[in-house]
């Protein structure tokens, strides 16, 4: 199979770590992964110096770079829109002839209510319409990238591994969870919403899933890739991981509760429908086997 070299952008990230865990099963690709130092996105000099390169070309961008900090996004818009939109734009501009970007975006571009049916899982045909900064940001990198040639646009949703999220203090959902149920000196209830719903994707899910497409040359225009199995809200999500992990004492103080109105606006449901027939994904609840098994093994005997 021909040789692919590919460029990531946000390799120090979470879905970052994820793939380069992940190439040693696509020996066809071949990953530059510079430091985020050395390529701001959002810095067009930095882009313009790397993607200069007479010497060096590449056939794909992935770009995981975000700001996605949701309280950040709105307190510095300027910023956000930076990383989220003109950051794509400095790519189009200055990536090789011939070079195929896949920009990852979110479920957070969508607001549930105007879908019309808010029990179906959201796929890529439903129009746009964010609900805060963050959203709106991501919504203006995608369209920038959807004006241009050689582009896929990847929506996917509530990411967690084993790494966590640069952005998040190095933390996930999970990565929470297993946290406040591992605390020996917490016995407070643990609250957790039950009226967001949502599609809970493993960032190795979605690795895969890249390095797949650049590998075969998949280039969808706009899709959804989340983990398989349906929606939950994230006290059920909870619920989920506290069963799997065998947290008893966590499971008995695991509350639910309802969104508090005010703060930040966000979609109440933005469920993710996968539509690629060309790439299976794995259930969020056999990952979160694989997740307690590995953890297992790294515990000290």
């Amino acid at each position: 199979m021909e040789q692919k070299r590919v460029l990531l952008i946000g390799g120090s990230g979470q879905l970052g770590r994820c793939i380069m865990d992940q190439l040693s099963h696509f020996p066809e690709v071949q990953i530059a992964n510079p430091p985020r130092d050395d390529l701001d996105i959002a810095n067009h000099v930095q882009v313009k110096r790397w993607m200069s390169n007479p010497h060096v070309t590449y056939d794909a961008i992935i770009n995981t770079a975000a700001m996605h900090d949701l309280q950040a996004c709105e307190d510095n818009f300027d910023a956000a829109f930076k990383v989220n939109a003109l950051g794509v734009q400095n790519l189009l501009d200055r990536r090789p002839e011939g070079c195929h970007l896949y920009h990852i975006s979110t479920d957070y571009v969508f607001d549930q209510w105007h879908l019309g049916n808010p029990t179906g899982s959201i796929d890529s045909g439903q129009p746009p319409k964010p609900l805060n900064a963050y959203g709106r940001t991501k919504r203006a990198g995608e369209i920038l990238a959807m004006n241009a040639k050689r582009t896929t646009v990847i929506r996917t949703a509530s990411l967690w591994s084993k790494y966590g999220s640069t952005g998040k203090g190095d933390r996930n959902f999970v990565l929470n969870m297993v946290a406040r149920a591992t605390d020996p000196d917490s016995t407070a209830a643990i609250a957790v919403v039950n009226d967001v719903i949502m599609s809970p994707t493993y960032a190795p899910h979605l690795a895969r899933a890249l390095l797949f497409m650049v590998s075969r040359g998949i280039t969808p225009f706009v899709t959804h890739l989340v983990s398989d199995g349906d929606p939950v809200s994230w006290y059920q999500f909870a619920k989920a991981i506290f069963i799997t992990g065998d947290y008893e004492s966590a499971l008995k103080r695991l509350v639910p509760c309802e969104s508090e109105d005010g703060g930040i606006p966000r979609p109440r449901y933005s469920a993710l429908a996968n539509d690629s027939t060309q790439i299976r994904m794995g259930t969020w609840q056999s990952a979160l086997d694989s997740f307690f098994d590995e953890r297992a093994k790294e515990q000290p005997e």
